[in-house]
């Protein structure tokens, strides 16, 4: 089988750097829960620096709740 080698675009490079950082956190340190909303915040965080809007449910200043996903960031013209 011939695997395709991935070049991560900035937004996605942002993410890997953020979620390696969570490699440093102790196993059983953060419930699901607590998980769960780190990444979410994490999302956040890149998405709105670079011009997206987010909506999901359980973290605060999200611009609304979520959808059919977790999380959406969607850009959005004329807001």
């Amino acid at each position: 089988m011939q695997t395709q080698e991935s070049n991560p675009d900035e937004f996605e490079q942002d993410l890997i750097s953020i979620f390696q950082s969570f490699d440093r956190v102790p196993l059983g340190e953060w419930s699901n829960k607590r998980w769960t909303s780190e990444v979410k915040y994490a999302v956040k965080r890149v998405a709105e620096k670079r011009g997206y809007s987010v909506y999901a449910s359980g973290i605060d200043l999200a611009k609304g709740g979520e959808w059919l996903y977790d999380l959406t960031c969607l850009e959005e013209e004329g807001v």
